[in-house]
């Protein structure tokens, strides 16, 4: 070191050093997002199969009455499944002609890209099994909401 100051190869050093940890700090964060979107694509799996476990046991032709309250008192959903990974809202709710539909949505996530990515893992992984997917703005953020089809 220069007695009146750092060197160029010393500084060209430490602007390297930061720009490797911010490489590292920034790809470590899309992870940890994709992870999120993830959790909330098996959440969303998770309320409609219980759902259909209670409609199953229900002996109901429909979804009239279900909630993601009575999932959860029941044992059919965990306690995880009622917020999502950004802390956001899970809910459900019938629709359609007799109820015969179900509405699942997962509000406060905090990107639209995060939202179409959760929403393009619900179609790869339900297919046929829904009638629509959308993407919108919630009461905290972007809000995905999927309709299954009729039962």
């Amino acid at each position: 070191m220069d007695p009146k100051g750092f060197t160029l190869i010393e500084l060209v050093m430490v602007i390297a050093i930061i720009a490797i940890i911010a490489t590292m700090t920034i790809k470590g964060q899309g992870q940890i997002e994709m992870a999120r979107v993830a959790a909330v694509t098996e959440q969303i799996k998770s309320l409609r199969q219980g759902a259909l476990a209670w409609k199953e046991n229900s002996g109901k032709q429909d979804y009239s009455g279900v909630d993601i309250t009575t999932l959860k008192n029941r044992g059919l959903i965990r306690e995880d499944d009622l917020k999502n990974k950004w802390g956001g809202d899970n809910s459900l709710v019938a629709a359609g002609t007799g109820n015969r539909q179900l509405v699942v949505t997962s509000d406060g996530i905090p990107d639209v890209n995060y939202c179409n990515n959760v929403e393009d893992r619900v179609k790869t992984y339900f297919g046929k099994d829904i009638n629509s997917t959308a993407c919108a703005a919630g009461t905290s953020g972007q809000k995905a909401t999927v309709t299954f089809a009729d039962i």
